[in-house]
């Protein structure tokens, strides 16, 4: 059994037509915001929005998490009941989970159920499950020979075969696969490593794909580690894709 406790961590989720700095500032709190018409890929932003998110935690105790939010709002509950409806605005909370053996408590107490239903929201549950022969099976790939703290930072999505890591981490996984000699075939950028596509984004955007051309192994590896890397590089040249803040990397 593993000795990590399961990592979660809950978020307010709010969309529709209005300033979400309002919510924020309501709230006392920073969050993602997203206004209609900012560029996306498929074409402008059709609604406002919000997704503010507790810092993740390794605990059992996933209530705690909930309370937080409701925390937030429960000294301006009924300002903020009087802005959802008067703006007509859709909102959840968000939990999500990830885990091996180890699960977290899962209840949340009848009283939590009515305050969430109380300010309108609805409640939306990720259970990711951690353990390599569960959940990604023998044609996944295999992390073990990266860096712990690249392990850490991996999400794996749904289908439990492809995975993906923050920016912050992108060049070192590159490097870390051209140099144990694997061909990096490309890069997708993700909008959903904390479990939740935002409102507005698509889950995932094409980036790059590795152009071959070498005939030698060891030249395909670096003429990928180079490719990967230029990609990467020019994302900083796209505000437009400044809310892909995760990147899925295939080999």
């Amino acid at each position: 059994m593993s000795d990590l406790l399961p990592e979660v961590y809950a978020c307010l989720g709010m969309s529709g037509t209005f300033d979400p700095q309002v919510i924020c500032d309501l709230l006392g709190v920073e969050a993602k915001t997203y206004r209609a018409g900012d560029l996306l890929p498929r074409g402008p932003r059709e609604l406002d929005g919000l997704h503010y998110s507790t810092p993740p935690e390794r605990t059992y105790d996933l209530p705690a998490h909930v309370e937080q939010i409701l925390g937030l709002i429960r000294p301006h509950a009924d300002r903020f009941n009087e802005l959802r409806t008067e703006l007509n605005l859709d909102e959840s909370i968000h939990i999500v989970v990830w885990m091996d053996e180890r699960s977290p408590i899962g209840l949340l107490s009848a009283s939590t159920v009515a305050e969430i239903a109380n300010i309108g929201a609805s409640i939306n549950i990720d259970l990711y499950h951690d353990e390599p022969d569960v959940t990604r099976g023998a044609e996944s790939p295999d992390l073990t020979s990266f860096s712990a703290d690249l392990q850490r930072a991996a999400r794996w999505t749904h289908n439990g075969k492809e995975v993906m890591w923050p920016r912050e981490h992108v060049e070192e996984v590159i490097n870390t696969l051209a140099d144990r000699g694997a061909v990096v075939l490309g890069l997708d950028l993700r909008s959903d490593g904390d479990g939740l596509t935002p409102p507005g984004l698509d889950t995932e955007v094409p980036w790059s794909a590795y152009q071959s051309g070498a005939p030698d192994v060891s030249d395909r590896v670096e003429a990928a580690r180079t490719q990967a890397l230029d990609a990467f590089s020019r994302l900083v040249e796209r505000a437009d894709l400044s809310d892909y803040l995760w990147v899925l990397v295939t080999w």
